[in-house]
């Protein structure tokens, strides 16, 4: 009967998931290196987050894909008309709306890519709870959403300059 037992107890300690212990960062290379690899552990689960948001962000709306251009567009318009009609300010002899376009790019890449990511762990906290993950990916899915819009509306100030 004994035999029976210790068998049975050991099925289950050999059957039990491994412990994760969760530790603050440390800013040692070897850390770094361990970050890295996890993140490449998990790289299929960050193309398939950042697709997703990609998909959703365009399918909620009605303008599709030429909301990343006119997002930015419409704001270089609004500042143009402000800065150069009614403020006359300077823009050393480029023209006002593209010198506005090209800032207005990395600051909307900026805007978006921080307003989203600090709020990832937040809305996700239910998969956060129940699987475990590299918790690095799900901010970093909103900032390659919002470089994926970078790179469609830095096409529109692509054929400006030339």
């Amino acid at each position: 009967m004994n035999a029976i037992i210790s068998l049975a107890s050991q099925s289950r300690e050999s059957r039990a998931r491994p412990v994760r212990i969760i530790r603050p960062f440390s800013f040692s290379a070897t850390d770094l290196l361990r970050g890295f690899r996890e993140l490449w552990q998990y790289r299929d689960l960050f193309y398939t987050l950042t697709v997703h948001r990609i998909k959703v962000r365009y399918k909620q709306s009605v303008l599709g894909l030429a909301w990343a251009i006119l997002q930015p567009l419409s704001l270089m318009l609004i500042y143009t008309l402000i800065f150069s009609v009614i403020a006359k300010v300077p823009s050393d002899n480029a023209p006002y709306a593209v010198f506005a376009y090209a800032a207005l790019l990395p600051w909307t890449f900026f805007s978006s890519s921080l307003t989203n990511a600090t709020q990832a762990l937040v809305s996700h906290s239910q998969l956060v709870t129940k699987v475990y993950f590299a918790r690095e990916i799900l901010p970093l899915t909103y900032v390659s959403a919002a470089l994926f819009d970078f790179a469609v509306a830095s096409t529109y100030l692509i054929g400006h300059l030339f």
